[in-house]
């Protein structure tokens, strides 16, 4: 890509891509942490620390704490422990916006810097930058740069010898801190199909990343988690309540994926299939469309499969572009100096850091997202008693492990998921969906005898719902401490 443009195309598309992440970025350091999992991670990471050892059973729930837990992100742990120890919640926004920083250089990299056509590279580095892009320091958005950085790596040329490492090196990392790792053998395996000039080094390569998934603290049984997750049947039915695992055609689907990504995801398929159709870049387009079940079976996968698609049919989209006419509107060259490119990064650096600046002053507890339960929740946690057995909403139960974990005290359930068992699982994620009677039984039939729940001021108990109507309405559990619009219960032996 060299010389200038010819058409204004790129540089309109160039504007909106750039506004779009500068908003994005600053929402991102600016924003309270709403989600549910960072706390869990920095819990397990303080373990680490203690124990020098990476979790292998449950540990933080009082129900089942002997339950046997692969921590398939145990790699963030100990960074996460640290850093929310040193400065608070507002670690997350510094962690998350450097992903985000790091994310858009691998994905400008991988589409604006390879495409031939600079409006075809912008399109496909919008689809990851503004329409999946949700920056936050969750180590499923975070691993996200993974997938992104072997596309890149994978499909270039010339392969080179330290090509392969970095890659091999990378799905090491990639491995030890999420998941998703077994797309990157599939990644370097397409790349090898793909690339017939350096086949044999690419080919070794995919085998040796595959070896090196090996060396993990847990071995095999992380492969069995991942292809429990991938291909599991009637056992994860229950994990469907949960929105994030929600199939396409719920309704929640297109509320978490919007209906502009499941768009985007189409549109990629098309690609995919018209190229394959007209025998182009076979590999590319059956890696894409070989994961694209995976984004149908769960909305978390979307946007893992939108990044990979999007770098992977660059020469796809290229070809797909009318010559001579058209082309010129697509642009044939790069649509930005590099100098103004530089600037107008340097600018949404500057003012996400002045974004920054300017909340970074809140306390720690009003970091917290009041869907989360905000400082009300902190103060209430700290009522708990050391050794307590505490139950709290789903999404407010890893929050809870943080703050009293280090107490002795133990939770009825939380987001881990993988460290209880399929029982235990359907018991607390059915719970919500019992009369207020039977879930007052069940949570005392599992030994809680504390609770921290949303509860509105001012209504009578007959007029409460879920949780708190539940407890509410029960001759065993009474109000401990109220704050804000939430509620600590105590079961009366508890409190005696």
């Amino acid at each position: 890509m060299h010389g200038p443009v010819k058409r204004p195309v790129p540089w309109l598309l160039g504007v909106v891509l750039a506004a779009g992440w500068t908003v994005a970025l600053v929402r991102c350091v600016t924003a309270r942490v709403s989600d549910a999992d960072v706390w869990w991670v920095a819990a397990a990471g303080r373990g680490m620390l203690a124990s020098g050892r990476v979790p292998r059973t449950n540990a933080f729930s009082f129900v089942e704490p002997d339950h046997p837990w692969v921590m398939h992100e145990w790699l963030f742990g100990v960074p996460y422990a640290l850093g929310l120890e040193a400065i608070g919640p507002r670690f997350f926004a510094l962690v998350a916006a450097a992903a985000f920083v790091a994310f858009a250089a691998v994905v400008l990299r991988g589409t604006l810097g390879t495409s031939r056509h600079a409006a075809v590279g912008i399109l496909l580095a919008m689809i990851p930058l503004l329409v999946f892009a949700h920056p936050t320091a969750r180590p499923t958005w975070v691993a996200l740069l993974f997938p992104g950085a072997m596309t890149v790596l994978a499909f270039g040329a010339p392969f080179r010898p330290t090509r392969a490492v970095a890659c091999v090196l990378l799905e090491l990392a990639w491995t030890n801190a999420h998941g998703t790792f077994p797309l990157g053998v599939a990644i370097l395996v397409a790349a090898a199909f793909a690339g017939p000039a350096d086949r044999r080094l690419r080919s070794a390569t995919a085998a040796g990343a595959a070896l090196v998934t090996l060396v993990n603290p847990y071995g095999v049984r992380l492969h069995a988690l991942v292809a429990s997750y991938a291909f599991g049947g009637a056992e994860l039915d229950d994990l469907r309540r949960i929105a994030e695992y929600a199939p396409l055609g719920d309704p929640r689907y297109l509320a978490l994926v919007t209906p502009l990504g499941a768009l985007a995801l189409l549109f990629l398929a098309a690609a995919a299939v018209t190229s394959l159709v007209r025998r182009r870049h076979r590999a590319r387009s059956v890696l894409v469309l070989a994961m694209l079940p995976f984004a149908a079976q769960h909305a978390r996968t979307a946007p893992l499969v939108g990044v990979v698609a999007s770098l992977v049919l660059v020469p796809v989209l290229d070809d797909l572009v009318p010559a001579p006419r058209l082309a010129e509107y697509a642009g044939s060259r790069a649509p930005l100096p590099t100098g103004l490119l530089a600037a107008g990064v340097g600018f949404a650096l500057a003012v996400a850091g002045a974004s920054f600046a300017a909340v970074s002053s809140r306390p720690a507890p009003d970091r917290i997202d009041p869907a989360l339960g905000g400082a009300s929740f902190v103060r209430l946690a700290a009522r708990v008693p050391d050794g307590g057995r505490a139950m709290a909403p789903f999404r407010s139960s890893g929050l809870l492990v943080w703050l009293a974990a280090g107490r002795g005290v133990g939770v009825f359930y939380d987001p881990r998921n993988d460290s209880y068992s399929s029982a235990m699982r359907h018991a607390a994620l059915t719970l919500p969906e019992l009369p207020p009677s039977r879930i007052a039984a069940e949570l005392e039939a599992r030994g809680t005898e504390w609770a921290i729940v949303p509860s509105p001021e001012g209504l009578p108990p007959d007029r409460r719902a879920g949780y708190d109507g539940a407890l509410a309405g029960s001759a065993n559990w009474s109000v401990a401490a109220r704050d804000g619009g939430w509620c600590l219960y105590g079961r009366q032996r508890s409190t005696r």
